[in-house]
């Protein structure tokens, strides 16, 4: 089984994703990022993409790079795992504050990735509380995770944007 890391501002998109892990949150943990995940309904094709915390509408590059996987996986399944750093209330106003910001970006972000699906495509959230996202499918069936996976892990993190053999690599390296 091939496990594909990516990094902030990059993404990885398998041709099966049976017997591949896509994952995130190793090297460069979700924090204020989030991880954003497709797969097409037999689990052929699929993509992992890690965006930075910001403004999905003025972040022209992920737009790009999340646009690219979407036409390529042409998916069925979708899912946005979140970063909670900053989200908390309890302290003080600035949390507060930066809570509002995260949650306004997060929505925006959702709005972004809801428009590149099909209607009968499914999109599913959650917090990402350790940092770590990685996607694999199980008898064809989608399957998120939230730990580091056991094996051999192919870090992607200085390849260049482009087609290899079996994946590809969204990324301005």
């Amino acid at each position: 089984m091939a496990i594909y890391e990516v990094v902030r501002w990059q993404g990885v998109a398998v041709d099966k994703l049976s017997g591949n892990t896509l994952l995130t949150g190793v090297d460069d943990q979700i924090t204020s990022c989030s991880a954003v995940m497709m797969a097409d309904a037999n689990c052929n094709r699929a993509g992992l993409y890690h965006f930075p915390c910001g403004n999905i509408n003025s972040d022209h590059q992920s737009q790009c790079f999340l646009e690219k996987m979407a036409k390529y996986v042409k998916p069925r399944w979708a899912f946005i795992a979140w970063g909670g750093e900053g989200m908390s209330t309890n302290e003080t106003d600035y949390n507060e504050k930066n809570a509002n910001i995260m949650a306004m970006a997060a929505e925006q972000l959702r709005s972004f990735v809801l428009g590149l699906l099909p209607l009968n495509c499914r999109l599913s959230r959650k917090n990402a509380s350790t940092g770590i996202v990685w996607l694999s499918a199980n008898n064809g069936i989608p399957q998120v995770g939230f730990s580091t996976p056991n094996g051999t892990v192919t870090k992607l993190r200085n390849v260049s944007g482009g087609t290899y053999k079996g994946f590809r690599v969204y990324s301005s390296e």
